[in-house]
């Protein structure tokens, strides 16, 4: 199992990479910014452009594509801000399948309760806190960036909506429960090595 999320941690860090290189136009010489929005009212079409916005309709969520003359552009303002915000938002999930890789390292040796286990499931709850709430960040920059550049554009709201920073919390809420349990457990194997 942890060879399983040791692979997922190679291919989302490699996933992660690909999106930042896009996003800068490193392989296009196109910087771009992209992500999922909604508008209130948008005339039926699979693709509308408008300048450097390029919006494609997939059913009521549209893919926005921003592109920009050149990495400059990108590297200041809402596009710096919504770059960033997509990098972390990648991390959190790296961070996620790295700290499970090696919790499953930890339970394979035979020793379930130790007390770096606990600070990896901490950080897990982190990383599922900051994803959802940088993923609703991301559709907002989006949108605001599209209703500040484009007049056509002018409606647009974050495809993302609270309640799935309201999903990230709860499973948030889960894996503390989880952690409270392996903090018992610990402490009951601490004590138990102490009588013996």
């Amino acid at each position: 199992m942890r060879y399983l999320f040791l692979l997922l941690t190679i291919c989302w860090s490699l996933v992660a990479l690909f999106n930042l290189s896009a996003c800068l136009g490193v392989f296009n010489d196109e910087a771009m910014m992209r992500g999922w929005v909604n508008f209130g009212s948008l005339p039926e079409a699979s693709k509308l452009v408008s300048g450097p916005v390029n919006i494609y309709s997939m059913s009521q969520n549209k893919f926005a594509v921003i592109n920009f003359d050149n990495m400059g552009e990108i590297l200041h303002g809402i596009p710096l801000l919504h770059l960033l915000s997509q990098l972390l938002t990648d991390l959190a999930v790296v961070m996620v399948f790295y700290q499970l890789m090696h919790i499953f390292r930890t339970l394979n040796l035979g020793e379930v309760f130790r007390s770096n286990t606990m600070g990896r499931i901490r950080m897990i709850v982190y990383a599922v806190l900051t994803f959802s709430v940088l993923t609703f960040l991301n559709s907002k920059l989006l949108a605001v960036y599209i209703d500040d550049s484009s007049a056509e554009f002018s409606n647009a709201y974050p495809a993302v909506h609270y309640e799935r920073i309201i999903l990230g919390v709860l499973a948030a809420l889960i894996i503390t429960t989880l952690l409270k349990a392996f903090q018992l457990g610990t402490q009951l194997q601490q004590e138990q090595d102490l009588t013996i």
